[in-house]
């Protein structure tokens, strides 16, 4: 037979197989036993040979592989922007903030959509909690049914991982980029959810760029100028730094861009990711009729799980997500229980300070996690104490803040603490940072009963002064 199309990927190897997508849209793995040719990513060539299949895959095995003329590449791009071009759909939060994000949905959904369709490998790195599962869930879900939809080989050019900090540290960088060796002549696209926007991910960002086409989706206060050090930044915070922009979780975002590109099937299911996110990141958008013990539910299956599709099928198995739901509630009292016997409670003026100390209940990709169990016994301490409060959890390395609302509507911010002590303790605190009532920030071990100490009497002093 023979067949006309655009390279759009090549395997690795001195005698590389070629992927190629023809005007029509359809693909073929190009196998060179009898030939020896290098064309690069985006040549157009023309194929001569006899069909075979691999794994499924329609495949021809060339007998020769000679250049096309350029009408050929220019049917094939028409037809991949025809085929990428993001669906109209409605806001499920409908408000000035989300119409004006709305373009940002669509470009982002553009841009995965047509990263699907001509190969460009994907990478979804995200925060371990349940608003940043939800989010790759939903970007996952997207692009594989997009791909199957459209008859794209795409599955082995999907890499998703998540990321046990707030920022994008450098040796998350160095895995991606690792993975995306695999794809030679390819520029991949990097999308970061629930995490990164802040000053900690810039450098890691900016090695970034050169390797990737980078999107960040996050709710999280941004960086100054952030925007410039990405190549899509998809937040609420893109317009102002208003405190109430971090309401639009992630995954309420990457639903709004998922479902832009997904087929309509999937609406559903995406729908009740997002509601489920909106729940465990407390948005005043969470409906009070859907998505309450999803939340629960997912953050327990999500937890420590590398594989996003065990986890989505669980989660959308009625029994499956019943029985997670009902584990997460029964660990979570155990581990309010235990935490009662060795919180210290400390009085500072107006306010109430929690002092919890993680570490003998806590275990790394267990649930309940460290966020977690922070956000549970602050919720019980506000409801034990009825004053203002400040909770910090603490484990070896790290400490968690959470804030109460009366304690934020006297003036307190954790988020400016822990700047303040980023100053008095460079040499002990690495990094820190998130909202004005849930921050959290690291530090060296050897430091740690010195950063305990410090911040506890800091917090005291501070909060008597309002």
């Amino acid at each position: 037979m023979t067949l006309e199309g655009l390279v759009i990927a090549k395997t690795l190897g001195s005698n590389s197989s070629y992927w190629l997508l023809s005007p029509e849209g359809k693909y073929f793995l190009i196998k060179q036993f009898a030939v020896q040719t290098d064309y690069t990513v985006g040549k157009a060539i023309a194929v001569e040979g006899s069909e075979a299949e691999e794994r499924g895959q329609r495949a021809i095995e060339a007998d020769s592989v000679k250049p096309a003329g350029k009408e050929i590449e220019k049917r094939v791009k028409a037809w991949v922007e025809k085929n990428s071009v993001p669906h109209e759909a409605q806001l499920l939060v409908d408000n000035a903030v989300t119409r004006k994000l709305e373009p940002f949905f669509t470009r982002a959904a553009h841009e995965i959509a047509e990263s699907v369709l001509m190969l460009t490998p994907i990478v979804v790195r995200f925060h371990d909690d349940a608003d940043g599962a939800a989010s790759a869930l939903e970007l996952q879900r997207a692009v594989f049914s997009f791909a199957a939809e459209k008859k794209v080989p795409f599955r082995k050019s999907f890499f998703s991982a998540n990321a046990d900090s707030y920022f994008y540290e450098e040796k998350f960088l160095r895995a991606d980029l690792e993975w995306a060796q695999g794809f030679p002549e390819k520029k991949p696209l990097l999308v970061l959810a629930d995490h990164a926007s802040n000053e900690e991910s810039i450098p890691a960002l900016e090695q970034a760029r050169s390797a990737f086409k980078t999107i960040v989706i996050d709710h999280h206060p941004p960086a100054e100028d952030f925007s410039k050090h990405v190549g899509l930044f998809v937040s609420a915070f893109a317009f102002d730094r208003n405190v109430e922009k971090s309401d639009y979780n992630a995954g309420y975002l990457a639903f709004e861009v998922a479902r832009r590109f997904a087929p309509l099937n999937q609406l559903e299911n995406l729908e009740l990711l997002a509601f489920a996110s909106m729940h465990a990141d407390h948005s005043r958008f969470a409906p009070r009729e859907r998505g309450v013990e999803e939340a629960l539910a997912l953050e327990f299956l999500s937890s420590g799980k590398i594989d996003l599709q065990e986890v989505y099928e669980d989660f959308f198995d009625a029994r499956k997500r019943e029985f997670a739901f009902k584990k997460a509630t029964v660990r979570l009292k155990q581990m309010r229980d235990a935490a009662r016997k060795t919180t210290r409670v400390v009085e500072a003026g107006k306010f109430l300070i929690q002092v919890i100390k993680l570490s003998s209940f806590v275990k790394k990709s267990v649930f309940p996690q460290k966020a977690k169990c922070v956000n549970v016994l602050h919720d019980d301490g506000e409801a034990r104490y009825g004053k203002p409060l400040v909770t910090i959890g603490f484990t070896e390395d790290a400490a968690s803040f959470r804030v109460s609302q009366s304690a934020h509507a006297l003036g307190f911010k954790a988020n400016d603490f822990i700047a303040s002590l980023q100053t008095e303790m460079p040499h002990a605190i690495e990094s820190g940072g998130g909202h004005d009532r849930a921050s959290a920030m690291r530090f060296k071990k050897e430091f740690s009963a010195r950063v305990f100490e410090g911040t506890v009497e800091e917090l005291k002093r501070v909060l008597q002064t309002l």
